[in-house]
């Protein structure tokens, strides 16, 4: 379904739940934001594609810079110029208003904004109602924009098919190669994205039916697995775009000190705490006495894929063991799980982008953590090295030189 209508149908179904006369999906770019849906508006042609800029005498800018909601009960009272934003809107009747912003972790897409022509707040209940529609609305920006993105990256495979059929005299046999590379990623990262996918639109299902009869605790627990699944599809876009920039060797470097000790307990736990199963940490530090400089973005995504492998792999109850070592000229890291090991005949191919070993069975995955581990790893001038056998599960070691 196109962006504009399921953020249309989205504001629809927002709207047999929570009263309002009018609405909008704006989305923010290069400080300026556009209406890309709206609702209840007599003319809506001319309310799409509306561009407003920043600015601290309209509540739209305290939505995104704090990013947090804003209910407002009389909004004129409040922000005396709103109405002459609100002309350019086709209406200058709006009193209570509220704002929410669209948020992808820390990263602010936009925001949705609920108009009403009385003074009759909106509560807190609403607001958690909006935070549901807010989810969906973020996911259907930002898949919109990962689309574009994919079938970019698709062009990108095509053009490879033909540099390559032009440089080697076996151009069938690389073309044919290049074609089923492009196939298998387009298939992986479908199915990737469907997966959580389907989890999204389940509990919007699910609040928009029976939202009057949830507790709060059941609210909770819907948003729990919204922030699952949009994290998964955060977590998969970005590992595109790092394999996108290391392909082209541009890869972002920029390191900076950091207390390796506490980042890495810090991250470890959180990956833990996202993980489907429940597994015990194992976590140890010596020889580490100062801050070390490394990326943290690239350190973390190495790491965190790594982590997530073991989790991912290994048994309900077992411990992932995470040590980290600081020697005299690098410093070590080893993460050791207890799950199903790679096949012997298959470690070969583990850091090449989207394959997964034969025995994963249904555990979900895209085959890009590890080639994204060591194009991170190797950007410090590190190495990492994996030992495994199906009886005494995984190691990886990374080693990394101090600077």
């Amino acid at each position: 379904m196109p962006q504009d209508k399921a953020l249309e149908l989205l504001l629809q179904n927002l709207h047999r739940i929570v009263p309002f006369d009018t609405a909008s999906v704006q989305r923010l770019s290069a400080g300026e934001l556009k209406v890309v849906a709206c609702q209840g508006f007599k003319e809506p042609g001319k309310v799409i594609g509306l561009v407003f800029p920043l600015n601290a005498k309209f509540p739209n800018y305290n939505v995104l810079t704090t990013k947090a909601p804003v209910a407002i009960e009389n909004v004129p009272a409040v922000y005396p110029h709103f109405h002459d934003e609100a002309r350019v809107y086709v209406s200058d009747a709006i009193r209570a208003w509220m704002g929410f912003p669209l948020l992808l972790q820390d990263k602010t897409l936009g925001m949705i904004t609920l108009d009403r022509h009385d003074t009759q707040s909106y509560t807190a209940h609403d607001a958690e109602i909006v935070a549901a529609f807010a989810s969906q609305a973020t996911v259907a920006i930002e898949s919109a924009q990962r689309y574009q993105e994919l079938r970019a990256y698709s062009s990108s495979l095509e053009q490879r098919i033909e540099e390559r059929t032009l440089e080697l005299q076996d151009a069938l046999a690389i073309e044919r190669e290049l074609k089923e590379l492009k196939a298998l990623a387009i298939a992986t990262i479908s199915h990737e994205f469907r997966t959580p996918l389907s989890v999204i639109l389940s509990t919007f299902h699910i609040l928009k039916e029976y939202h009057d009869r949830l507790t709060s605790e059941q609210i909770d627990s819907q948003f729990k697995k919204t922030t699952l699944a949009i994290r998964h599809m955060t977590n998969l876009i970005d590992n595109i775009s790092l394999i996108g920039q290391g392909e082209a060797g541009e890869l972002p470097f920029n390191p900076s000190p950091v207390n390796l000790i506490t980042f890495c307990r810090e991250l470890a736990e959180e990956t833990l705490e996202y993980a489907e199963k429940q597994q015990q940490l194992d976590f140890s530090a010596k020889g580490i006495k100062h801050e070390v400089s490394v990326d943290v973005d690239l350190i973390r995504r190495a790491l965190g894929n790594v982590l997530s492998n073991a989790a991912n792999y290994a048994p309900e109850g077992s411990r992932i063991h995470f040590a980290v070592q600081g020697r005299k000229a690098h410093v070590l890291f080893l993460i050791r799980d207890e799950g199903i090991g790679i096949p012997a005949e298959e470690r070969d191919y583990i850091f090449d982008p989207f394959y997964r070993a034969s025995n994963v069975g249904s555990v979900g995955g895209a085959g890009l953590g590890l080639q994204i581990a060591r194009q991170a790893v190797e950007r410090h001038g590190g190495t990492i090295a994996i030992e495994s056998n199906p009886v005494a599960g995984t190691t990886v070691t990374i080693q990394i030189p101090l600077t």
